[in-house]
């Protein structure tokens, strides 16, 4: 299997160069408006937001984990991108859509990372890091990955009907689920480390610098 899966991503690479380029474009760009947009919020919505993050933080080292319930959330969430995407796939308009999707992952990590450390400093970078960051660095190229492989996929099908020829979907069809099966279960490792190791990491670490 791990063989399959290294040809799967080296030919996946080769035959979608630039969508791959493309996509984490997309992904940039998204962040980049998320930044524009903490940095635009009015004094209502920033106040409120704050206040949200400092009941965070302070009850942070004393606040009790629900890991299975935030597991579960994050789970959920992400899959359920997954499935999306798979399913843009298939579709004449999932190109455009699986962009929107992709541009919108990047627009709140780049909004939440961007609030956090324009209102909080160095409590909001060790809330980044420690919350933000861990459980992004696999979800993340899950979700670029999969964005390249649905778009790949719906210009396979469009080609095959604009040159008028039967395409056999069947088996490329069967290794496109199976590269998004692949990619769930990173989501699912993903969702793990957000649940339980995310909040274990930033309730030991603000635990001993409220001491």
């Amino acid at each position: 299997m791990a063989g399959r899966l290294r040809n799967l991503i080296i030919n996946s690479f080769q035959d979608n160069f630039i969508i791959y380029l493309i996509i984490p474009v997309i992904f940039a760009i998204g962040i980049f408006f998320g930044m524009m947009g903490a940095n635009n919020l009015n004094d209502q919505q920033a106040q409120d937001l704050v206040g949200y993050v400092d009941g965070f933080i302070n009850n942070l080292p004393t606040a009790a984990v629900d890991a299975p319930s935030e597991t579960k959330y994050a789970l959920i969430l992400n899959l359920k991108t997954l499935f999306y995407i798979w399913f843009l796939g298939l579709t004449v308009i999932g190109i455009p859509l699986t962009m929107v999707i992709t541009f919108s992952r990047g627009f709140v990590l780049g909004f939440t990372t961007g609030f956090l450390i324009q209102e909080k400093a160095m409590q909001g970078i060790w809330v980044v890091l420690l919350t933000v960051v861990p459980q992004n660095l696999i979800l993340v190229p899950v979700i670029l990955i999969a964005a390249v492989t649905s778009i790949s996929f719906s210009l396979f099908v469009i080609r095959g009907k604009f040159a008028g020829r039967t395409l056999n979907l069947s088996k490329r069809l069967l290794s496109y689920t199976f590269s998004f099966l692949v990619l769930g279960l990173f989501a699912v490792l993903s969702a793990l480390i957000q649940g339980y190791i995310s909040p274990s990491l930033v309730k030991a670490v603000f635990y001993f610098t409220s001491r």
